[in-house]
């Protein structure tokens, strides 16, 4: 197996993952800063009822190697849509490459995004999956991994009060798909929060709803982000995989699948696919 293919079947540590550029650190969100996420992962689909060779996209994942993405189960099953590719380095959908204005009126880009056909699936029986890629990606400024824990180092597995960053291209406050990735900072809730939702306190998260802010419709699967260390040390994990909430987004919490329960799985799993 060469050192490239190997990478690919095996979590990073936190030196590779969950790394990014320095920035200041969807409904009620406002636009990512360029490659704040460079984890982030659309994942595109064909429309099975019409001729249109067009992909689109229609739920998000997260690179946690270089071969294999994670997402929420349920995004292998969209009736009538084929999951067909991934792409990653992605932030604004309709252009390429990416370009922001700065302060200072210069305008920064961002390297062409990458499109990667997916050549296997695995679903868990609950809603978490896995994707692998038709081939190892190059890690870049704009491409990255996010880490993956074996355990939550924490004594509070409830992640009540936790503070966590949510991300997507899922419909907004306007009722419609956000062109550019979205950002928002939530807080973990108490369970008895999301029991309405009848939330499995051992394997699901309760957070969000905050001020309206909060993950919808087309951003199932997009990650669910929290800070570990300090300075150098600093890294940031998948605490969990945005699943589902109420069907009018920003009227309260959703749910989100804590990661970390599945890390044999994921580990496991990357081999057999």
């Amino acid at each position: 197996m060469s050192a490239a293919r190997e990478e690919g079947f095996v979590l990073p540590s936190n030196q590779t993952c969950g790394q990014t550029e320095a920035v200041n650190r969807i409904v009620g969100g406002t636009e990512a800063p360029l490659n704040a996420y460079p984890w982030m992962a659309l994942l595109l689909y064909n429309d099975e009822g019409t001729q249109n060779t067009k992909l689109i996209p229609k739920c998000a994942g997260s690179l946690i190697t270089n071969r294999f993405v994670l997402t929420a189960g349920h995004c292998l099953n969209l009736i009538g849509f084929n999951l067909i590719s991934v792409r990653l380095g992605e932030h604004n959908i309709d252009t390429q490459p990416d370009c922001i204005k700065l302060m200072h009126g210069d305008i920064k880009c961002a390297a062409m995004h990458l499109e990667i056909n997916i050549v296997g699936k695995a679903r868990h029986v609950h809603d978490i999956a896995l994707l692998k890629l038709e081939f190892p990606v190059r890690y870049t400024d704009e491409i990255r991994p996010i880490c993956v824990l074996s355990s939550y180092p924490s004594s509070n597995p409830s992640f009540e009060n936790q503070n966590f960053e949510i991300a997507g291209w899922g419909w907004t406050e306007k009722h419609e798909m956000s062109d550019v990735l979205l950002k928002a900072n939530i807080v973990g809730r108490h369970p008895n929060d999301c029991s309405v939702l009848r939330l499995n306190n051992e394997t699901e998260i309760c957070a969000g709803g905050q001020k309206g802010r909060d993950t919808c419709s087309k951003d199932s699967g997009s990650p669910l982000m929290a800070t570990m260390g300090r300075g150098a040390d600093e890294f940031v994990y998948l605490a969990g995989i945005t699943s589902y909430g109420f069907n009018a987004c920003g009227s309260g919490p959703a749910v989100y699948l804590k990661t970390y329960k599945f890390y044999e799985w994921i580990r496991i799993r990357m081999f057999n696919l």
